[in-house]
């Protein structure tokens, strides 16, 4: 996120490159203009397809300089910091930059629903079925882009 985004907007416009398994890079590959490439993973047999990235040290520092204030409290010489943290804009922050897009995503009256940041709040905080379906396709995706089962990804 950049210092130019206000109100802790993401750009929706960001270009986002959308990769296939079988597109992945090897072990020793990386493509400097797209390190963090977003995943579509299918949502039940509806048609309904979620694409994800993973949320990069960079950007989990930025979510936390927003969402984290400092304040000081003198107490005779001797100087404490609290700090206090807006848990809630955390997780709104970090969904908002991990769900990337979703397609066949309807309402009970079949119409689209747009992938934006008030949806993705509401999916994640309202619906058990989907917060669940994010936590599992996260795991995965992390799985995959580390290239080894969950067994070789605890030994490293």
């Amino acid at each position: 996120m950049s210092d130019e985004k206000e109100n802790n907007e993401i750009d929706e416009n960001e270009d986002v490159e959308i990769m296939n398994e079988a597109d992945m890079p090897k072990d020793n590959e990386f493509d400097f203009d797209e390190l963090n490439p977003g995943m579509w993973f299918d949502y039940g047999e509806s048609g309904m397809r979620v694409c994800l990235r993973t949320c990069p040290i960079e950007e989990i520092r930025e979510v936390e300089k927003v969402t984290t204030k400092k304040k000081r409290i003198f107490k005779g010489e001797h100087m404490h910091i609290i700090e206090t943290v807006d848990e809630d804009q955390q997780s709104v922050l970090i969904w908002d930059y991990t769900i990337i897009d979703w397609e066949k995503c309807l309402d009970k009256s079949r119409k689209d629903i747009p992938c934006t940041r008030q949806f993705k709040v509401q999916m994640m905080n309202k619906s058990i079925k989907f917060a669940a379906f994010y936590a599992q396709s996260m795991k995965e995706l992390n799985k995959r882009l580390m290239g080894g089962d969950d067994e070789e990804i605890k030994n490293l």
